[in-house]
C-alpha cells in the first residue's frame, strides 16, 4: 500500500477523479471536488439554484455591486460609477493636530487628551492646563491677584483644597482629639 493513499478524497468530476488531500464539498449536491471543479459552474451542478454570486466592492462609496459571471467586471463597475446610488463617502480619518500653540503633533485615539476645563483636544505632552494655555488657567490666576513665577501657578484643585486644609482645626491621627 502506498503512503497516504487512505487520506483525502477522489474528485467526484467524471473526467478528473483526482486525489485531492484537502477536497472541497459542494454545499448543493453534496460530492466532493479538486479545486479544479469545486465552483458550481465547473462541475455544472444541478441543483445550484442560483446561488452563484459574484460582487465586487466599489473603491469609491464601499457599497457591494453585484454581477453574473457573464459580464465584464469592468463594464459594471464603470455603470454603477456613473449612476447615482454611487457617491463617495468623505474621509473620516483625518488626524487632527494638538490645539497647544506652536504643537504640530498628529493626535488620534492613543496620544489624545481632552481638557476638562475647557474641552481642547492636546497630546500627551500638552495634557496640562499651564502648558495647553488654558483659558480656565488665565481666569484662575486673576481671581488670584498678581501671582508671578512658577511656584505660584499651581492646578486650580490643588489649591482648593489647601485653602480648605488651613480652615480646618489641626488635629492629630485621630479624629476625636484637636489641637488648638
Amino acid at each position: 500500500m502506498a503512503y497516504f493513499s487512505d487520506l483525502g478524497s477522489s474528485c467526484a468530476q467524471q473526467d478528473c477523479k483526482t486525489q485531492d488531500f484537502l477536497p472541497f464539498q459542494c454545499d448543493c449536491c453534496k460530492k466532493t471536488f479538486c479545486l479544479a471543479h469545486f465552483r458550481y459552474t465547473e462541475h455544472s451542478c444541478p441543483s445550484s439554484g442560483g446561488k452563484n454570486r459574484l460582487a465586487l466592492i466599489c473603491p469609491l462609496c464601499k457599497n457591494t455591486v453585484q454581477w453574473n459571471e457573464n459580464e465584464n467586471p469592468n463594464i459594471v463597475w464603470e455603470n454603477h460609477s456613473n449612476s447615482n446610488s454611487c457617491r463617495s463617502r468623505p474621509k473620516s480619518n483625518v488626524k487632527s493636530k494638538c490645539s497647544a500653540p506652536g504643537c504640530k503633533t498628529k493626535i488620534g485615539p492613543s496620544n489624545t487628551q481632552t481638557c476638562l476645563k475647557c474641552n481642547q483636544m492636546t497630546c500627551l505632552a500638552h495634557r496640562f492646563e499651564e502648558l495647553h494655555n488654558c483659558p480656565s488657567l488665565k481666569s484662575h490666576t486673576t481671581d488670584q491677584g498678581n501671582s508671578t513665577g512658577k511656584a505660584d501657578q499651581k492646578r486650580p484643585d490643588q489649591t482648593q483644597a489647601r485653602s480648605l486644609d488651613n480652615d480646618l482645626p489641626q488635629s492629630c491621627c485621630c479624629e476625636e482629639c484637636t489641637v488648638m
